[in-house]
């Protein structure tokens, strides 16, 4: 009996999870196979202590069915919009809260459907499977093992490397960033400078440990002098940077460490302690010269890495955040 409660739990969990979902979508565009496969859980949930056996049958068969349209919704845009990689947007904005809202609801009914299906699975297995001396149809727990071992893929896929699911109109070419990053333990401060072609300038700082959903940023932004700006472009495609080759531009993974990465037009540089390599002076003197202009305007906010800091990587402090960068797309 305790087995059948438990199932008709999960059953009724996931069954709750979907219809909150389908809330979610506009009259008109909720998917039916969802309405049904809701329906389906409800009364199965309910038949498991009249007909079981024909009742884990059924959620079994429901869970495969919402699961397969799921994984048709999922895949349309993967991996560059998923459910995980809308926990990087910014919810400071009305219409990306909604956005990460219904991430969660699609989390939360991968989890459910997987569970409630994967428990009736177990209960449909002959008592001649016995772990630990009892029947594994009258355990739970494997259900949980097996639904991490597949919601941890998926999640790894999703949100590795960073990025921020947006289009960004327009062009955005920077002509050089420079970015400066010291590691202690757990913290990275970064600070990057850079110049797009238009002549603006931009320069964010930021304090961010790992472990850590969201950390604080400080932006900066301005115009650069006419004069100045032939100078950067001559640095920017000067044949000392192009012809440059270092390692990838990787994480910091000693516990103290710092890295100089470069951004230009052709390629990206990276000088870390870690390959013991040092950036030429050049690079030095034209990251302080570039930090020196006075920003005629500064914003603050939070940067959310669903990652927990461990995909924010050195091309995401040299601005390749978004999915229609060259940089991340070649990944």
């Amino acid at each position: 009996m305790r087995a059948k409660v438990t199932s008709a739990l999960f059953s009724v969990c996931a069954a709750l999870s979907i219809a909150w979902l389908i809330r979610s979508f506009p009259p008109g565009e909720r998917p039916t196979i969802l309405v049904a496969g809701a329906l389906a859980l409800t009364v199965a949930a309910a038949g498991v202590f009249f007909a079981p056996r024909f009742s884990y049958c059924a959620v079994v068969l429901s869970g495969f069915v919402i699961l397969y349209w799921f994984s048709r919704f999922e895949l349309s845009n993967f991996p560059a919009i998923n459910s995980w990689i809308a926990f990087n947007l910014p919810d400071s904005d009305p219409q990306f809260r909604l956005d990460i809202f219904q991430a969660k609801l699609k989390i939360l009914l991968v989890v459910a459907v997987v569970i409630s299906t994967l428990v009736s699975v177990t209960r449909l297995l002959p008592d001649r499977c016995v772990l630990r001396g009892r029947p594994l149809r009258e355990r739970t727990w494997p259900a949980f093992a097996f639904c991490l071992l597949a919601i941890g893929p998926w999640y790894y896929r999703s949100v590795n490397p960073y990025r921020i699911p947006l289009l960004v109109k327009g062009s955005w070419n920077p002509e050089l960033v420079i970015l400066h990053v010291e590691k202690r333990g757990l913290t990275f401060h970064e600070r990057s400078v850079g110049v797009v072609r238009d002549s603006s300038f931009h320069v964010e700082s930021n304090a961010r440990k790992l472990f850590q959903y969201k950390f604080f940023v400080l932006r900066g932004s301005g115009v650069v002098p006419e004069t100045s700006m032939a100078g950067i472009r001559m640095f920017a495609q000067s044949a000392q940077l192009r012809d440059l080759r270092t390692p990838p531009a990787v994480s910091l993974r000693d516990w103290n460490a710092e890295g100089w990465y470069v951004r230009t037009g052709q390629n990206v540089l990276a000088f870390t302690t870690e390959n013991h390599t040092t950036p030429p002076q050049e690079v030095i003197d034209m990251f302080h010269r570039l930090e020196s202009i006075p920003p005629a305007a500064t914003e603050s906010g939070n940067v959310s890495d669903v990652c927990l800091g461990f995909c924010y990587d050195p091309l995401a402090g040299l601005w390749v955040v978004y999915m229609t960068d060259p940089l991340r797309r070649a990944e």
